[in-house]
């Protein structure tokens, strides 16, 4: 059975393709933002979605009631996140955990990016020779669906 227990995220959809960071402080005023993470398409692409970290449990509902709210014109949805959405996360690399203090580590600039239709013959050194260095960590393992996920 899976862990529905409540996180300190929530998930915002319907977010204009050219949100910021700013942009989802802003459009949740009054709430104190530790992190906001953007995710993407397969493309590389604003995916108009991102995950928020809040302060507790109290300020997840808090948030919630921005959900239909209007920013650019768009309606954006607030969803909570679960304990182990939230453990998906930081296994696969999208967020980082709080360290020792319960504060978070800044992801706002990390992305993380999955490919298709790699070579099978393909190596980590491949695959960080085609970034030309942008990479900061390399997710997965080399089996018959290939290499997936780059940081």
């Amino acid at each position: 059975m899976q862990d529905l227990a409540p996180s300190n995220y929530v998930r915002l959809r319907g977010l204009p393709f050219s949100a910021k960071e700013d942009d989802v402080r802003n459009f949740l005023q009054g709430l104190y933002v530790r992190s906001v993470t953007f995710t993407l398409t397969a493309t590389g692409r604003a995916s108009g979605e991102c995950y928020v970290e809040l302060t507790d449990a109290a300020a997840v509902e808090e948030a919630k009631k921005f959900d239909k709210k209007e920013m650019s014109s768009r309606y954006i949805e607030v969803f909570s996140v679960s304990e182990s959405e939230v453990s998906w996360m930081i296994r696969h690399g999208v967020i980082k955990s709080a360290d020792s203090n319960g504060t978070s580590t800044d992801t706002s600039n990390n992305y993380v990016v999955r490919l298709r239709g790699i070579p099978f013959s393909a190596t980590v050194a491949d695959i960080k020779e085609f970034f030309s260095g942008s990479l900061s960590h390399i997710l997965g393992s080399k089996s018959s669906s290939s290499l997936s996920h780059c940081l």
